[in-house]
């Protein structure tokens, strides 16, 4: 069998010798990512991204993480140091087991609570959100209209706006 008859394959069997019958193709990643890329290539590049910022169900899950893991920390760590002093025994096991009850105790109330606050706060604040946006686009409008009116119907519509606008600040 000659040597040239191996190189179609998959390797063989490869010893550590001169001529190897495998080649490992090279990638040519800038001609891969030219093609992907419909700009030219002095143009940046962007990541997409919403610019609202993250959805209301991620954001309610990491506002409601955060809150319990910091509830829980806080707590917790007041929750070692009762255990550790309130041990009934100085022998360590028993210490041990005080600690670990009193984290137990102290920090799962208080990342429960603190968990349900964050919940509300996410809720609250995706409410006064949406209602902002909606008398945003109703100050817009009002606006627009202000602009082809006579002058005693701007007066009106200036009133009318400076009244919106003190009820929401």
């Amino acid at each position: 069998m000659s040597s040239s008859s191996g190189s179609s394959g998959g390797g063989g069997s490869g010893g550590g010798g001169g001529g190897s019958s495998f080649d490992i193709p090279v990638l040519d990643v800038e001609k891969m990512y030219r093609s992907r890329s419909s700009k030219s290539s002095s143009e940046p590049d962007y990541i997409p991204y919403n610019k609202k910022g993250k959805e209301f169900f991620p954001r309610l899950a990491q506002n409601t993480g955060l809150f319990w893991l910091g509830g829980f920390a806080a707590a917790g760590g007041y929750g070692m140091y009762e255990g550790w002093r309130s041990a009934v025994n100085p022998n360590l096991k028993v210490r041990f087991n005080s600690v670990l009850n009193g984290l137990s105790r102290r920090g799962a109330k208080a990342g429960n609570a603190l968990g349900v606050v964050g919940k509300k706060r996410q809720c609250i604040t995706y409410i006064i959100m949406a209602f902002l946006s909606f008398s945003l686009s109703i100050y817009i409008y009002i606006l627009y209209i202000y602009s082809s009116l006579d002058r005693a119907s701007q007066i009106k519509a200036h009133l009318l706006t400076s009244f919106i606008h003190q009820l929401h600040f």
